[in-house]
């Protein structure tokens, strides 16, 4: 008589399902980007690994972090990679609000075929850590994507670390019946 009952754990505050491409354009949209840097890279050994290319590839690196509104604190922090050849689109980033692969469609013709995404826990690196209030090597979700055209060559891949206290991923999985 007259209890409270409590969560025995904390939810996350800032909560983003994904159904479809469009839900990463809305995410997009939701979420102002600041980019941090973008420089132009030779892909060493652990990064043509990661990347699954051959070393001495020449990738643009572009770093960013997001807020969940204009002038909240950083949700988010990202690194992503396209080939150098897509210097173009990484020039226009600045002052689009759309993502990069958008851009890459638009302003380099590619099309992307297949978004291949995993979700992981990671541990912040120094960068990540100062984006996101943390101490370096604190456990994140991590979310790493593969842009894929039709011939599965590989157009961006993106690395974007949330607080694992305050974010949670969710997904939606149906039954396709008689297909």
């Amino acid at each position: 008589r007259g209890s409270i009952v409590q969560a025995t754990r904390v939810e996350p505050r800032f909560v983003q399902a994904f159904d479809s491409i469009e839900d990463i354009l809305q995410y997009a949209h939701e979420t102002p980007r600041e980019i941090v840097c973008s420089t132009c890279v030779l892909a060493d050994d652990a990064l043509a690994d990661e990347l699954g290319c051959l070393p001495g590839y020449p990738w643009w690196e572009i770093q960013t972090r997001r807020r969940s509104r204009r002038s909240g604190p950083f949700i988010a922090s990202s690194t992503i990679w396209v080939p150098e050849a897509f210097g173009a689109a990484v020039e226009e980033l600045p002052t689009s609000s759309e993502p990069l692969f958008i851009l890459l469609e638009r302003r380099h013709g590619c099309t992307f075929a297949e978004i291949r995404q995993a979700v992981f826990v990671a541990e912040a690196d120094a960068r990540e850590a100062a984006d996101l209030d943390l101490e370096v090597g604190s456990v994140v979700m991590c979310v790493q994507r593969r842009f894929v055209d039709e011939r599965g060559g590989l157009l961006e891949v993106s690395r974007t670390v949330h607080r694992a206290d305050q974010f949670r991923y969710e997904t939606s999985l149906r039954r396709v019946v008689g297909g």
